[in-house]
């Protein structure tokens, strides 16, 4: 007698299997093409704007912090706006800007930076005669002094005269 094949999930079980690799190599082709979709220059590029863009949002803050200070100074002190020598003299932390750029006050209180918000040519002017000017280290003095006399070295004596050791013996 024939056995009669009994019917199980092995056809089901085969093909989800297959359908599994399926799956899998379909992620794998996402996974490695997708960070090469874009040229790769274009993503340099990208992240050099975001780190400027990061750069400038930095500095209008630090902008908004010293108008701050300027705005709390001319509470207590009606009349002129302060000089940013006068708040860092009041105000230890005083922000920078990331960019080296200078920070400048302007008369009607107004913070300008010459690297992301430079005022006015004609405010630049006035503003750069108040700053301190650079200051520069003085000039580095140098003491020379002689260098002590090195002792006369005595002449090494020659293999065979007096005072040299003996000549090794030939084999």
């Amino acid at each position: 007698m024939k056995s009669q094949r009994q019917f199980t999930n092995e056809a089901n079980y085969g093909f989800s299997v297959i359908m599994l690799l399926v799956v899998v190599v379909i992620i794998m082709v996402v996974l490695l093409v997708g960070p090469f979709k874009n040229d790769p220059v274009t993503g340099v590029n990208q992240a050099v704007n975001q780190i400027d863009r990061s750069a400038d949002a930095a500095c209008s803050i630090n902008r908004d912090t010293i108008k701050t200070y300027v705005t709390n100074y001319q509470l207590y002190n009606p009349g002129p706006a302060p000089t940013l020598g006068l708040l860092k003299k009041i105000n230890s932390g005083m922000p920078e800007c990331p960019r080296g750029g200078i920070y400048l006050i302007g008369q009607d209180g107004t913070v300008y930076c010459t690297k992301h918000a430079p005022p006015p040519a004609q405010e630049l002017e006035r503003l750069m005669k108040q700053l301190p000017p650079p200051s520069t280290p003085p000039p580095l003095q140098l003491a020379l002094t002689p260098l002590p006399e090195a002792p006369a070295a005595a002449p090494s004596p020659v293999p065979g005269s007096a005072g040299a050791p003996p000549a090794p013996a030939g084999r």
